[in-house]
Parts: structure tokens; sequence; C-alpha cells
């Protein structure tokens, strides 16, 4: 019998887990030091060989993750060095997301993700901006386990901003926008963000804003991202970019149903495919461990049906999170 991989985790002792802190901030310096972004994954889990740990800090503010069950520290371990990590990173607040292995009750250990007293130092402000390559996007540091931006699409948003001028722009699964923002900046003629979350998309039109972006230009449609292109079909809608980040796995309300993107990918990619502009892009990103890169690639032939597969380009992601190949992909994929 397979032993589960959870029960062979091994805690590390004080001196290691200091260590392996230190080695991760110090692999990341020429990114810190280079002021392009005050947004930064300073632990990356298994990729600093810091399984179930997760450190990110937002301007002043630090978010720690610990994930029970496969976590090489406790949090009360890790409180010290997680302080001292404060003084060397200039942070004045740290907030804890923990993460149990258990969610079928509704319940999270220690459900303080709501509240604006921190973990750690002085109150973060409920919403601020980063600053990502010249681009503003809200963070909210304690609305939740997510705080409204993926770091790991960094260089995507500023791939994305590159190729806007000029551009019609669809971003599916739009969550707070900021691949929408970042065609908008780069030029794009029209930019659309699709997501069923009036609230994400109320962020979303925030995040222009902070941008001195005319929201009125651009459009914000609260739908279910595959229904999405069946309304464009009719309205004979098409697009010259098509950003597609969907979530592996959620829970859809109304109607009542579930999505997983691994037996939905047929259904995603041919969509984007049949609103794609001759020559056209499409970057799809996830961070399904399910869709290796060969099963993507297939995925965008069949897509492609009698259209013609031009460029196949995968992404490489940004610095901070190397290490851990399987986190996450993103591929930029042009169609005759």
């Amino acid at each position: 019998m397979r032993r589960d991989a959870e029960s062979i985790i091994k805690p590390l002792s004080d001196n290691d887990l200091a260590s392996r802190l230190d080695a991760a901030v110090a692999r990341r310096a020429a990114l810190i030091g280079s002021g392009a972004s005050n947004a930064v994954r300073l632990v990356h889990d298994v990729g600093d060989g810091l399984s179930g740990i997760v450190i990110e800090k937002f301007a002043s503010t630090l978010i720690v993750q610990h994930h029970e069950g496969r976590a090489v520290a406790s949090v009360e371990q890790l409180a010290p060095p997680v302080e001292s990590l404060m003084t060397r990173v200039g942070a004045e607040s740290a907030y804890l997301k923990r993460f149990v292995r258990d969610r079928s009750m509704g319940g999270y250990a220690d459900d303080r993700h709501h509240m604006a007293d921190p973990w750690m130092g002085t109150p973060a402000e409920e919403e601020f901006a980063i600053n990502e390559n010249g681009i503003h996007l809200l963070i909210r540091p304690f609305d939740g386990f997510s705080t409204g931006l993926f770091l790991e699409h960094r260089d995507n948003r500023a791939r994305v901003q590159s190729l806007a001028a000029g551009k019609s722009v669809l971003n599916l699964f739009a969550y707070t926008c900021g691949f929408s923002v970042a065609a908008a900046l780069g030029g794009a003629e029209e930019v659309t963000s699709v997501d069923l979350s009036p609230r994400y998309l109320d962020w979303g039109r925030r995040n222009f804003a902070v941008n001195n972006l005319n929201i009125e230009e651009h459009r914000f449609i609260r739908d279910d991202s595959l229904n999405f292109y069946e309304r464009a079909r009719r309205q004979e809608r098409d697009y010259d970019l098509i950003v597609i980040d969907p979530p592996t796995f959620a829970r859809i309300k109304k109607p009542k149903s579930v999505f997983v993107l691994a037996d939905r990918i047929d259904a995603v990619l041919g969509g984007a495919v049949g609103r794609l502009r001759r020559d056209g892009k499409i970057l799809f990103a996830t961070n399904d461990r399910r869709l290796p890169h060969k099963v993507i690639e297939a995925a965008f032939h069949t897509a492609s049906a009698k259209r013609r597969v031009l460029n196949i380009e995968w992404l490489a992601m940004p610095p901070d999170f190397q290490g851990d190949p399987d986190f996450a992909r993103a591929v930029l994929v042009t169609i005759r």
C-alpha cells in the first residue's frame, strides 16, 4: 500500500527553516533590487525546499500561506523567522492564511482571513495598489484567501501589454482584470473582460480607474466564460488576442454546476478559436498539474480544426516562481 505523501513530510529544525528562508530571499535579491515590481513571491513552496509554505510581499505587507498536512514547519515555528524576515524586507505587517486539509465543513483553522488585525505588525490598508512594471493593481490583504492578484502572471501581463496595441482583446475568467488593465495600457482598441463574479468585475473597474483608464471605452461582462462564446457569436464579435486563465476547479451557484478544467479544456479552447481572427493569438494559462504541455498542445490542435496552428510558444515563469516546473504553465498560440 502506497504511503500518503503528507505522512512522510519531515519537519525542519529551526536552523534549517531559517537557512532555507534566507536562501529563498537571497535568490530573489536581483528581482527585489530591480525596483520593477514591489510585489514578489519570497518563498515558493517546494520550489524553495519549503513544502506547504508560501510567502508573498505586496509593498510593505507580507501574505504568509501555511498549508496544513504538507508544511515542513508549524505556524508557531514559522513565526520567529517571519518576524525577522519582515525587518529584512521592510514589511510593516504580515497576514497569515491557514489552509486546512478538510474544508468539507466550510471551516478554516484560525479563521482570521477577513480581519484587519494582522498576524504580525500594524494593520495594512483594506485596499492598496502595488506597482508592477508601471501597472498599478489593487490588493486586498484580508479579503479572504486570495489577494486579487496572481504574481506568477507578472511577465505574462507584460507580454499582453506588448501585444495589445490597436487590438481587440478578450479576457475570459477575468477575475480582477489584471490582464485587461495590461492590454488597455498597451493601447488595445477595446478590452472585453468576462467573469461570473460582479464583485471581481467591480474590482477590475477599480483597477482600470487607478491606472487612469477610461472604463467607458471597454466592456465588463458578467457571464459564464463558456456561455460568452455563444453571445459573441450572435453579436459577430471576434478578437485579435484572447487571454484564458481559468480555474482548475470551481463550483458555480447559478445554475448550480461544477467546472473542472481538465474535463472542459476542449470546449474552453474550441470556443476561443471560434472567436479568434485570422493570425490571432491565444494566451492560455493554468496551474492544473493534470494538464502537461503535450495535453495542452494536443487540445489546441484539436480546437483549431480546419485552421492552422502557426506557432506555439511556451512562456517562462518569473524568477521568483522557479524550482517547481509543474506549478503552472502558460502558452501563447498563434492560429491562422
